[in-house]
């Protein structure tokens, strides 16, 4: 839902039939970043998460968790317990 004359960049809310909608502040040509830019946000946030149950489950530790715009691989783990995503 893109709300024009609120201030910030995206957020969620629940109408009052108890969807969740995503919201977006500021102009037209911004919108479609902006959403982008939050979901991406948001799958680092619930990947991460799982990345560190499991990791925690094999007993492994791990460094970091990345997002990118991936072209030919959907996901990996370097030596350096590194775990890049899926095709964000």
């Amino acid at each position: 839902m893109h709300r024009r004359q609120k201030r910030g960049t995206v957020w969620t809310e629940t109408d009052h039939y108890g969807r969740r909608l995503i919201c977006v502040a500021g102009d037209e040509p911004h919108v479609a970043r902006r959403i982008g830019d939050y979901l991406k946000r948001e799958a680092k946030r619930d990947l991460e998460a799982a990345c560190r149950r499991y990791a925690s489950r094999l007993g492994v530790e791990l460094k970091r968790v990345s997002v990118r715009d991936q072209t030919s691989r959907w996901g990996s783990c370097s030596t350096t317990a590194c775990c890049r995503s899926l095709g964000a």
